[in-house]
């Protein structure tokens, strides 16, 4: 466990987790507690830590692999993808295609087709929006090597990958690596 990840966990409890509040979850479910990331993703101190810990997790897991992009999940994954690049370009994902302008689900990753990227999301409690962004990554034409999350909610196991599809078949899965779970009701731990 690094001083960063201990560093970023106490500013989350401090600053991100809300406890004994009713909230409806995007994933369709209830809570007595909210993590707001942003909080924190969006701080001169926690961008500085989610990059540490962002460059550790990219060279524990893809060791030589090197990717050319990091793609946020709108809203929460954007500032998250912009303190992770160190280098490479930053695109958004959004949770479907524009209604308007060009139409795009995927911005500023057209000069990144064909090339390896990383998806990264604030929080994931069951993994539908993180899956789906893969899936439309993938489908746009990108690479996806690895997905990061802040925090996995959950109460069981943390997943190891996600699973991409095209045309209705599971082509690849992706890693999959959290810095913090959070559990009822609302203890983070590291990962």
């Amino acid at each position: 466990m690094t001083f960063a990840r201990q560093a970023f966990k106490k500013l989350m409890e401090e600053h991100a987790l809300k406890t004994d509040v009713d909230v409806d979850l995007s994933s369709g479910g209830k809570s007595r507690y909210y993590i707001d990331c942003r909080a924190v993703s969006m701080t001169y101190q926690g961008r500085g830590l989610i990059s540490e810990i962002g460059e550790e997790i990219m060279s524990e897991e893809l060791q030589e692999l090197c990717p050319d992009g990091i793609g946020g999940v709108a809203v929460g994954g954007i500032p998250i993808a912009m303190a992770m690049a160190d280098g490479e370009d930053v695109f958004i994902i959004r949770p479907s295609a524009k209604q308007h302008g060009l139409g795009k689900e995927i911005e500023g990753a057209d000069h990144l087709i064909g090339k390896q990227v990383v998806i990264v999301e604030d929080t994931v409690t069951t993994g539908k929006s993180l899956k789906k962004s893969l899936n439309a990554a993938a489908e746009f034409g990108l690479k996806p090597i690895l997905a990061i999350s802040l925090v996995t909610r959950t109460e069981g196991a943390v997943p190891s990958s996600f699973p991409v599809v095209l045309n209705g078949y599971t082509s690849f899965a992706v890693p999959y690596r959290t810095v913090l779970v959070a559990r009822e009701p609302g203890i983070l731990s590291i990962m």
